[in-house]
């Protein structure tokens, strides 16, 4: 799975958009151009709990609007409103309907997180929070974001 896209959008506002593409892909650019604003939009839409700071450029734009590939070339979309407490919205592509997810985990039910996992084969995992206690935490996409971006 990957992102294939990340969208800013807004009422009279040209959408500000940046395509991927399968393998690597570098944001470069000078400072003060966007490459952080770009990756903490990636952290808000999934299920992170502080939207993107405000930057003169995002002014305007209303919510963002990820959109993803998975490996056999389906795709779906996740938007959300830049503000605190805003719900995620997932559209997969070729409908209409859009389903509401929770943005914090809890093992078994329609979030976000469970979602994800759920298309790669890790739903319902556990990882090894304290080798001395032997105890345990689920795997969240939070989790996995920490690798990965």
């Amino acid at each position: 799975m990957i992102i294939r896209k990340i969208e800013a959008k807004g009422t009279g506002k040209q959408t500000a958009e940046l395509e991927f593409s399968k393998g690597l892909n570098v944001v470069a650019g000078a400072s003060n151009t966007g490459k952080s604003y770009v990756v903490q939009c990636i952290d808000f839409i999934l299920g992170g709990t502080k939207p993107p700071k405000t930057i003169d450029e995002s002014k305007g734009y209303e919510y963002i609007e990820v959109t993803f590939e998975e490996d056999d070339g389906r795709q779906f979309s996740l938007q959300r409103k830049l503000g605190v407490n805003a719900e995620i919205v997932m559209r997969e592509s070729g409908s209409d309907k859009a389903i509401v997810l929770k943005g914090k985990h809890k093992p078994g039910f329609n979030n976000l997180s469970n979602h994800f996992l759920r298309k790669i084969g890790l739903n319902d995992k556990l990882l090894l929070k304290s080798k001395e206690n032997l105890t345990t935490q689920a795997l969240t996409v939070r989790t996995l974001e920490k690798i990965f971006i």
